[in-house]
């Protein structure tokens, strides 16, 4: 028998309902709709979707909401709901080629979303225990650099040698914009994010041994992101920019974020934003280096390099009518970037040697015979704050000497570097770092190595799964150094507090002068804290008049 011939007959055509996408608004509506006891079925038909739809809808409800708290009710362009193990796989994947394009790996399409689904497929198995599944496809792929901003970075399979013939052409193209433009050595910056892990030991020293015994969260893995900047002369540093993931950690309670020695801002993540670079840009950076190039009789134009990172929008020329900005050629940083060549290494050792100092200091704060160096440096540690921190990223900053950021520029730019002699290396600076650590009768300190100092200097991040989740977690949160929230208006030091120091200041001075037999040092001792000490004798004048005028005041207003 002859197949039956399908009837194409227009009565008989099937009409296939033409896909309707819902607005993240639309499903917000079904949702409290849904709550107030409406049918599926009556929905369906009102927004003209299959029963189906509803309830899948009504399933998501967790992940809709907590999508519309991110992106607001009103987000019509949002065509579906991303999990949150989809949101944490990227996270994570973001972190992983950040770090992979600094080694100049060349990394293919194929390559990540091979990761991705690595990634995605721990978070469901160990993190949320869960069955999703994503193919990592083209279009996904193609989406996530969109979100991310990745389209400067090279993915591609080709050689590193292509690196290096963009880094070979670039200081001719470099020495050309300054010659037609007539910039000065002092009126050109360059700027480089780091991630700083503040609270981290070498693994040898007991800290970090005890830490990993511990459960919960892990301290070590605690992190922000500082960008240092400084012209090619080497005679201005900027104030760095520092990003946390809270607002008002616990530790800054009271003090003015705008008079802290750092550009504070913050994100979840804890990472650079072209939002937060604009504002580096135009609130701290130009009214730095205007005041800078005013001392130095300089014309006030300054060309910032730095490179093509996602987090530095290409139009950040427009924040400031003085400002140039040049970008490097893609994955060649590690090869061209001024603060790549020792400068971050070298701030970093400073970082971790003026902390083993400030242990030393505590240890030898205790009188021989009474000391215990392994509690006295437990103790140092456990208190040790963010506060801390920035106190110590604002001295080991200092400490980098103009020298260092001059020879930083001899790849790009050699004719103005002013010595020629060669720079410490790597190892030499991270042995200086273990001489000082030699100091310190704990578990770990003592024979600390130079290779160790040196992975920690150069953030060789561990990038498993397990390690990534506690980076990004914003969650975790140690209990000393919590998101306050919103503050009030910080307090203003009291006048009682400023005599109390004083007072406590003099009797150190008399305390030296009584008992140094050379009676010129301690002199010289006290002068110098005098001089240093000046804003808080101005302070307390000021604080007593003050007081003495709101007294008047409150006299005449009673008799009135």
């Amino acid at each position: 028998m002859p197949p039956k011939r399908k009837n194409n007959s227009p009565d008989k055509r099937v009409v296939k309902r033409a896909k309707k996408v819902m607005s993240l608004e639309d499903k917000m509506k079904i949702l409290d709709s849904l709550r107030r006891g409406e049918k599926v079925v009556f929905l369906a038909q009102q927004y003209q979707v299959n029963e189906s739809t509803i309830r899948t809808i009504r399933n998501n409800e967790k992940e809709i909401r907590e999508t519309a708290e991110q992106v607001g009710v009103h987000g019509k362009t949002v065509k579906y709901v991303r999990s949150t193990n989809m949101e944490k796989m990227e996270d994570m994947l973001y972190i992983w080629i950040k770090d992979k394009t600094r080694q100049r790996v060349p990394l293919s399409s194929a390559v990540i979303r091979e990761q991705a689904l690595y990634y995605f497929d721990y978070l469901n198995k160990e993190i949320s225990k869960t069955n999703e599944k994503i193919t990592a496809s083209k279009g996904w792929f193609e989406g996530f650099k969109k979100r991310y901003s990745l389209h400067n970075v090279k993915f591609s399979g080709e050689s590193a040698s292509a690196d290096y013939k963009a880094a070979t052409e670039f200081p001719k193209v470099f020495k050309e914009l300054i010659a037609e433009k007539g910039y000065h050595a002092s009126q050109v910056f360059n700027c480089d994010e780091t991630g700083l892990f503040w609270k981290k030991m070498p693994n040898r020293t007991f800290l970090t041994k005890d830490e990993n015994k511990a459960a919960g969260f892990k301290i070590s893995k605690d992190r922000y992101t500082l960008m240092l900047c400084s012209n090619a002369s080497g005679t201005y540093k900027c104030k760095p920019l520092l990003v946390y993931k809270s607002e008002n950690p616990r530790a800054l309670k009271g003090k003015r974020k705008d008079h802290l020695p750092v550009f504070w801002q913050f994100n979840k993540k804890a990472w650079v934003t072209g939002t937060i670079m604009e504002d580096w840009i135009s609130k701290s950076f130009m009214p730095e280096v205007q005041s800078f190039l005013k001392t130095e009789n300089l014309d006030f134009k300054v060309l910032l390099l730095m490179d093509n990172a996602p987090s530095h929008p290409k139009n950040l020329s427009d924040a400031h009518p003085n400002l140039e900005v040049l970008f490097l050629p893609p994955n060649t940083t590690s090869l061209l970037q001024p603060m790549d060549q020792t400068v971050i290494s070298t701030f970093k050792a400073y970082y971790l040697r003026r902390v083993l100092k400030n242990m030393i200091a505590d240890i030898n704060r205790i009188p021989a015979g009474q000391v215990d160096p392994t509690g006295v440096v437990r103790d140092y540690w456990k208190t040790f704050s963010i506060l801390q921190s920035i106190l110590i990223v604002q001295s080991s900053w200092e400490e980098v000497s103009s020298y260092t950021l001059n020879a930083s520029w001899r790849k790009l730019w050699p004719e103005i570097v002013q010595d020629k002699q060669s720079e410490l290396n790597a190892q030499q600076i991270a042995q200086q770092v273990v001489e000082v650590a030699k100091g310190i009768e704990a578990d770990g300190f003592k024979d600390m190595e130079a290779a160790e100092v040196v992975n920690l200097i150069n953030e060789n991040i561990d990038l498993t799964p397990s390690a990534l989740v506690e980076i990004l977690d914003p969650g975790h949160v140690p209990d000393d150094d919590d998101d306050l929230g919103s503050q009030e208006e910080p307090p203003h030091l009291s006048y009682k507090t400023v005599a109390n120091t004083m007072s406590l200041t003099q009797e150190a001075f008399e305390l030296l002068i009584l008992n140094d037999p050379i009676m010129s040092r301690s002199i010289k001792f006290r002068h110098d804290c005098e001089e240093a000490m000046r804003p808080y004798t101005e302070l307390q004048s000021d604080l007593l008049r003050r007081a003495k005028q709101s007294r008047v005041t409150d006299f005449f207003n009673k008799k009135n």
